[in-house]
């Protein structure tokens, strides 16, 4: 009996066109590799910049960043802070007695990079960010270069001249 069916079963296959088989994958790709491609394009990595006076400020808005990217379930690839610089303003306050008055500004700088976004989430993450960016801080979305992280790092000042030092002796 089951001689029978299997014989059945395969003359009927015989008998119907190829036509009515469908098509799976293509002659040299299959299919599942376009299921793969997002059908919305993607920005690489972009790095979200921020600068400002105050530190506190600057650190809350850095999480309110974070948070926003959760929110649009945007990927954080990286997030990290650069050395605050020292700005000593001199300004004079008479002419004619000469008095100046100096100021000691730190400028605090934080850098998010994100990574895969969606070019219809990046700009309402922008957007986001701008309205609701702190008096005081300025805000830079630019592609992601590495020598932004190259900024991050304070180099060593002894171990520099301890290389020096030893070059020198191998040249003696």
């Amino acid at each position: 009996m089951a001689i029978f069916l299997h014989n059945t079963v395969i003359k009927y296959l015989f008998k119907s066109p190829i036509k009515h088989f469908p098509r799976f994958s293509s002659l040299f790709t299959p299919d599942y590799l376009s299921l793969l491609k997002p059908k919305i394009p993607l920005y690489g990595m972009v790095n979200v910049h921020i600068k400002g006076y105050n530190y506190p400020t600057l650190e809350n808005f850095q999480r309110l960043i974070h948070q926003h990217a959760v929110q649009l379930d945007i990927d954080i690839e990286n997030s990290f802070a650069t050395p605050s610089k020292s700005l000593k303003i001199q300004r004079l306050k008479d002419v004619n007695t000469g008095l100046q008055i100096d100021y000691q500004l730190e400028v605090y700088e934080r850098n998010v990079v994100v990574s895969d976004v969606s070019s219809i989430r990046l700009p309402m993450f922008i957007r986001l960010l701008e309205s609701t960016l702190p008096e005081g801080v300025t805000l830079k979305v630019q592609p992601w270069d590495s020598t932004i992280e190259n900024k991050r790092y304070i180099p060593d000042k002894e171990l520099i001249e301890a290389k020096t030092e030893l070059e020198n002796m191998r040249k003696k």
